[in-house]
């Protein structure tokens, strides 16, 4: 049931000539070398980027690329001086019959990979870096024992960044914010880069409780349907190779709330203006707040307002304010958490006033109260995901007209994961479970007919239960046209459950 308010030389003929000429052959770099002196096995890279291989087998100790081998016996200790290229260096081949001896890498430049005896890799990068193993097989960098960092991200700078972000054990907004930055420095996404940034993401550990920005991580780095276009332009998921401008629009997207949904009305011009006022009124999220504006999503003001008289924290839980001029809001996918961000501006008209939520207030008055408005507009961002609605009703639209009609109960779900169960409007026989619905603090709604036979009834309408008087059967419904809206339906209405028959078809408790 929708509900909508009315709204890419050949040669001649003889002997063939043959010139001779220079050709270039393929580049080879210098292999490594190596020696044995005083017991210590060294071995010395070039200055290109090396494969640099030990292996022991048959109590001889050998190296990729040279064709001397060291008896294993006489070996005390290895020394692998990388270069400054960037070098792999494996010495997992040397743990074929245990390796108790110690081992010292050093790097002098560039980004290098250590296979360790173990079979785990550590990345080291950097000047004058020194990686170490002792007899008893433990690991140090530079002196300091490898962290989760030194496993798992190859990119030198973003390892640095993120060990040092990771310093009180948590991964802020702010800082992964940093991290898209790093990444962005030299104009694209690189191989590595993009590897590391899905090693992060899919690590949600590294965000501890700050599972908004985990989500928005995701969205930013793994994708989203969402990612399809931004601000009316094509775009798409990140991929290893994609520019720093691509990578950027999406943390816009995602992060800062740039991607505002199309408004439309008739011929106007309409402007996105920030929004003066605060996020909640002095009591916090009251009902009365709703006022439903040029677009047909009674069903979800309504259902906001319904959540904010009887649970406001909900709503107050809904809303996790960045301190930069943006809101990230949380909605529920299958009872799953998930985070869209929201900037402070809204659509108005010609005039300034707000074209939806809060309609008819100007942007600029001080005393607006924007929970509203910011929900409305994050429903709409978040509507391009395609999970909110079916394509159908307008789903995978960042749109105001692609949240057009809709129900109480996807509302219900999509805010307080709360499922609802539906009844006929029956009349006197509504009476027990209505009362026990209020009496429990549930979520009620009910959806007008096409042609009430009260003209102070919308048709075709979400309204939703603020009362109800058990001596006098008398219902209280609330119009999310808002209290005061100016028209000829009232923002409160009183009907008896006699007077429900005819104006309202179905009700909803959630």
């Amino acid at each position: 049931m929708f509900f909508a308010r009315n709204k890419r030389r050949t040669a001649r003929g003889g002997a063939t000539r043959f010139t001779p000429s220079v050709e270039q052959l393929e580049t080879r770099d210098v292999p490594a070398s190596a020696s044995l002196v005083a017991g210590v096995l060294t071995v010395n890279g070039t200055t290109a980027s090396d494969s640099i291989v030990l292996r022991q087998a048959s109590g001889r100790v050998s190296i990729s690329g040279i064709s001397s081998t060291f008896a294993a016996a006489n070996v005390k200790s290895v020394v692998v001086n990388a270069g400054a290229g960037n070098d792999s260096v494996s010495l997992v081949g040397l743990n074929a019959q245990p390796w108790t001896k110690p081992i010292t890498v050093r790097s002098s430049a560039g980004s290098d990979s250590v296979r360790l005896l173990d079979g785990r890799t550590a990345y080291m990068g950097g000047v004058n870096k020194t990686l170490t193993t002792n007899s008893a097989g433990v690991v140090a960098l530079n002196g300091n024992a490898l962290t989760w960092f030194d496993f798992s991200i190859r990119d030198t700078a973003l390892r640095q960044l993120l060990k040092t972000d990771f310093a009180d054990q948590i991964v802020s907004r702010g800082e992964m914010l940093g991290v898209f930055k790093q990444v962005e420095k030299d104009g694209t996404v690189s191989s590595n880069e993009f590897s590391d940034l899905k090693t992060v993401a899919n690590n949600t550990w590294l965000f501890g409780s700050f599972s908004y920005v985990t989500d928005l991580t995701h969205d930013v780095v793994l994708g989203s349907p969402a990612n399809a276009h931004y601000q009316g332009t094509t775009l798409g998921n990140l991929t290893a190779g994609s520019s720093a401008t691509k990578l950027d629009k999406l943390v816009d997207k995602w992060f800062l709330g740039l991607d505002h949904p199309a408004a439309h009305y008739y011929n106007w011009a309409i402007n996105y203006t920030t929004a003066a006022g605060s996020l909640f009124g002095a009591v916090g999220p009251q009902y009365t707040d709703v006022h439903q504006g040029a677009v047909g999503d009674c069903y979800f003001v309504a259902t906001l307002g319904e959540i904010a008289l009887r649970n406001p924290e909900a709503i107050e839980n809904m809303f996790i304010v960045n301190g930069d001029g943006t809101y990230t809001v949380r909605f529920l996918q299958n009872g799953t958490s998930r985070y869209v961000t929201v900037d402070s501006k809204l659509p108005t008209t010609p005039g300034g006033t707000f074209l939806y939520g809060n309609m008819g207030s100007y942007a600029s008055d001080p005393n607006n109260v924007l929970w509203v408005a910011l929900a409305e507009k994050a429903y709409a961002q978040m509507n391009e995901a395609g999970w909110l609605r079916p394509a159908a009703w307008g789903g995978g639209q960042n749109s105001y007209a692609g949240i057009e009609g809709g129900l109480f109960s996807d509302v219900a779900m999509q805010v307080v994961n709360q499922a609802s169960t539906y009844y006929s409007v029956s009349g006197a026989s509504d009476d027990a479970t209505l009362a026990d619905a209020v009496t429990a603090g549930k979520l009620i709604g009910f959806a007008s007919t096409t042609s009430p036979t009260d003209p102070g009834v919308v048709g075709n309408h979400q309204y939703v239960v603020i009362a109800y008087d058990s001596s006098t059967k008398t219902v209280t419904l609330f119009n999310p046209w808002g209290i005061d809206n100016g028209s000829a339906y009232p923002g409160l209405l009183d009907l008896n459950l006699t007077e429900l028959v005819g104006n309202f078809s179905y009700w909803a408790v959630a």
